[in-house]
């Protein structure tokens, strides 16, 4: 280690400590370097909820991050398995300006040629009965459109619904592929 401070546990069996802890009246957090094996470990952001201290940010020793997962198997890992949130990932801005809003931006491949899949987003649903897709919707409209996999594996569809959030739904499709490859428009 450096200059600086150093919390040092001289314990060297993997699953020990030596962390940081923050205490404001009865609520607690801390920061907790996990001994794994030498020379590795993970680094813990824990809060204590009522109790029930939880890694709520967990950053492994090969720089893998982990929100809710303590075993993040990609660059950034987000799970949510409490069944409390079905929104995982927001981006907004709040600015006023008249220029874009937020965007989420994919680039794959810049070096080289490489035969491998393309750059792309893969929505897996493990129940045929929800919908896999795009909803879009706008502030000032009750409506909502829909493009993707349809609810009840019914096929691909590009839907519009202004009443019941629904566009989902092969009822609200104007444009519906099934699996066979039919096309029907206006129909579904």
């Amino acid at each position: 280690a450096s200059d600086g401070i150093l919390i040092h546990n001289t314990r060297n069996a993997a699953g020990r400590f030596a962390n940081l802890d923050f205490r404001v009246n009865n609520a607690d957090a801390r920061i907790a370097l996990e001994y794994d094996d030498a020379n590795d470990g993970g680094l813990h952001f824990i809060t204590d909820n009522d109790n029930d201290p939880g890694t709520r940010l967990y950053i492994k020793s090969d720089g893998k991050v982990g929100v809710g997962t303590t075993s993040p198997t990609t660059m950034l890992h987000i799970s949510e398995s409490t069944g409390a949130e079905s929104e995982v990932l927001r981006i907004e801005t709040d600015i006023d300006s008249t220029v874009q809003g937020p965007q989420l931006y994919i680039e794959g491949n810049k070096i080289g040629n490489s035969n491998t899949i393309a750059t792309h987003i893969e929505l897996k649903r493990n129940d045929d009965y929800r919908a896999a897709g795009v909803k879009i919707t706008e502030a000032n409209d009750d409506g909502e459109w829909f493009v993707g996999a349809s609810y009840k594996d019914e096929g691909f569809a590009i839907g519009y619904d202004a009443i019941n959030n629904d566009a989902e739904r092969p009822e609200s499709s104007s444009l519906m592929i099934n699996s066979s490859g039919n096309v029907g428009i206006g129909i579904t």
